[in-house]
């Protein structure tokens, strides 16, 4: 331990083993890759670098708008075949846990557009899934109910659910 303890001595005098730099070039590095202010910091405390050190990272608010916006462009399409509100919370998910702030985060998530005939779509298609699944066991209201609460933990809103139904949406059959 003693022989371990000098060595890295003799490293960090001779500038070898440099926190300050080994921060620098890792942030520069993080920065491209698209992380956030939260897990570059985080990042670091993990790899046991000194608070004083972490203290002098700088984060320029522009970037960070920049590379949140970057990123979620990256991942957006992902979620196409999913409907809007599911769509909005992974996003979000993704980019808290890519270390971006909550500000960003959510004028990211709220500009998400809507196309509602997808929307359409997937509900309609989520719907006659429900059915098929719980029309072996249940009829009736019953059956209607465990297709809306279903619908409702996918995450359609239940106004949406019940102007489907109400405008003929899956059939009584």
């Amino acid at each position: 331990e003693e022989l371990t303890n000098e060595a890295i001595e003799l490293l960090i005098k001779n500038k070898i083993l440099d926190d300050k730099k080994y921060v620098f070039i890792a942030k520069s590095l993080l920065d491209e890759a698209l992380y956030g202010k939260y897990f570059i910091i985080d990042y670091f405390k993990k790899k046991k670098i000194s608070n004083e050190i972490i203290a002098t990272l700088t984060f320029d608010e522009e970037k960070e708008v920049e590379k949140a916006f970057n990123f979620f462009q990256s991942i957006k399409n992902i979620y196409v075949f999913t409907n809007t509100l599911k769509a909005k919370k992974k996003i979000g998910q993704e980019l808290l846990s890519r270390g971006f702030e909550l500000n960003i985060i959510s004028s990211l998530v709220d500009n998400l557009k809507t196309d509602h005939e997808i929307e359409q779509k997937l509900l309609e298609r989520d719907a006659i899934k429900l059915k098929n699944k719980f029309s072996k066991k249940y009829s009736g209201l019953v059956l209607q109910n465990k297709i809306i609460t279903g619908l409702i933990k996918i995450g359609y809103s239940y106004k949406e659910i019940t102007n489907y139904l109400n405008n003929g949406g899956i059939s009584n059959d």
